[in-house]
């Protein structure tokens, strides 16, 4: 007689190996330092006189652009704006081409000088118009007066800076 045979033991079945994926290669070192942006360079570029003014009369046209032509809520007068607009085409037209502007630093210190002193009588009367008429003054007007007084002194600053840089 034939003894029954056991059967095997089964052995767990493995799953067929897949190939092992190829090593990754390191990235290449970056071929140098990130160039800086055409803005970087230009503000790095810049005199500290050059910032506030410039600054200063972006703050006073953008602003008056958004708050006395778009929301029609404040307005800071002629010729503070175009003290602003002098100031701004100045210096574009000095760093398209350096030396088209003559006497560039006077320009400039002249435009921050009408702003400057203008601006404190239209800071007065607004300020005492603001006061007198607190019940019906708005707050975009309150606002639109906030980013015109900015604007104005560093525009000021921007001013002093640059008669105090002429000596030195």
């Amino acid at each position: 007689m034939s003894e029954p045979q056991s059967p095997a033991p089964q052995q767990p079945s493995m799953p067929p190996q897949q190939p092992a994926p190829p090593p990754q290669q390191p990235a290449p070192p970056p071929s140098g330092p990130p160039q800086p942006s055409a803005v970087s360079t230009m503000v790095s570029s810049m005199s500290q006189w050059e910032l506030f003014l410039v600054g200063g009369a972006l703050v006073l046209v953008i602003g008056d652009l958004l708050f006395g032509i778009l929301v029609r809520e404040f307005y800071a007068g002629d010729v503070l704006w175009v003290g602003a607009a002098v100031a701004l085409i100045a210096f574009l037209a000095n760093r398209r081409a350096p030396g088209s502007v003559p006497m560039y630093a006077n320009l400039m210190l002249l435009a921050g000088a009408i702003v400057a002193l203008l601006g404190v009588r239209e800071f007065i009367v607004v300020l005492l118009f603001a006061m007198r008429n607190l019940d019906s003054v708005g707050a975009l007007y309150l606002i639109a007066f906030v980013v015109w007084t900015v604007g104005l002194l560093l525009m000021a600053w921007g001013a002093w800076l640059a008669w105090r840089s002429r000596g030195a």
